[in-house]
């Protein structure tokens, strides 16, 4: 009966209509056919950019749109605009409420375990690269652009609209914090909560940066749900919409 009840809350949480939708019209036949994207909720999607997945695939393993995080109430799903290149390195989760923009000739790469809660935004017009493992906290912005054009009056020096931004492995951004245009964040950083990440950061692993703009801090943090992700391989009960991961005391 507790499996049924899964299956059922599974079953009933998928918008399959825009499931079927999505996989036909943006993945090969080979691929489309084992549904490796499930969507969820009221999503849209326009732009007809590149997705690539890896060669390896399994049903639900990317979850667009799934209501996750209690607090976050929004019955609105994904919605996405991909005039770009989406490249998923393995499994992934983004949060209901949310919203992707890839602009032309841009790259947006996200690695294995790649998981968001709900009202994140992200817009890449020239490159974001991110890392596996990666954790974005609800209300949070990824932007590599200033989107629109602008100079130093006192210079006449025009700044570049946008500027790669770079994530490594097993960083966790906490809510409402924001990275930036030309921000690279290294391995095992965890970025504290309403934080503006706006440069290049050098640090040694389990570095806290946090603040506006944000700074490195004198004190430590490991995620230990990293462990659990490279131990248990897929999260398969995601499949169900429910967290089957519990943090040991």
């Amino acid at each position: 009966m507790k499996n049924l009840y899964k299956f059922l809350i599974f079953f009933f949480r998928v918008n399959w209509f825009k499931t079927i939708i999505f996989n036909i019209r943006y993945l090969k036949f080979s691929q489309a056919c084992k549904f490796p994207v499930l969507i969820y909720g009221k999503s849209s999607f326009t732009g007809r950019g590149k997705i690539i997945l890896p060669s390896k695939l399994y049903f639900g393993m990317i979850k667009l749109g799934l209501r996750f995080e209690t607090a976050c109430v929004s019955p609105q799903g994904i919605h996405m605009k991909n005039e770009g290149c989406i490249i998923f390195d393995g499994s992934a989760k983004i949060g209901n409420a949310a919203g992707v923009v890839v602009g032309k000739n841009a790259t947006l790469r996200l690695g294995k375990n790649f998981d968001t809660n709900g009202n994140i935004s992200i817009h890449c017009f020239s490159s974001v690269k991110v890392g596996r493992n990666f954790a974005l906290g609800c209300d949070s912005v990824i932007n590599d652009s200033d989107m629109h054009e602008h100079y130093d009056p006192t210079t006449n020096i025009k700044s570049p609209v946008s500027l790669p931004i770079v994530i490594g492995d097993n960083v966790w951004c906490c809510q409402r914090s924001m990275v930036l245009k030309g921000a690279i964040v290294p391995d095992w950083t965890t970025i504290g909560a309403m934080s503006v990440v706006t440069r290049k950061f050098e640090l040694e692993p389990y570095s806290i940066i946090t603040g506006i703009p944000a700074k490195q801090i004198n004190k430590k943090l490991k995620r230990i749900d990293t462990e659990y992700l490279e131990g248990k391989g897929p999260d398969w009960l995601l499949t169900s919409g429910l967290n089957t991961y519990t943090p040991q005391k």
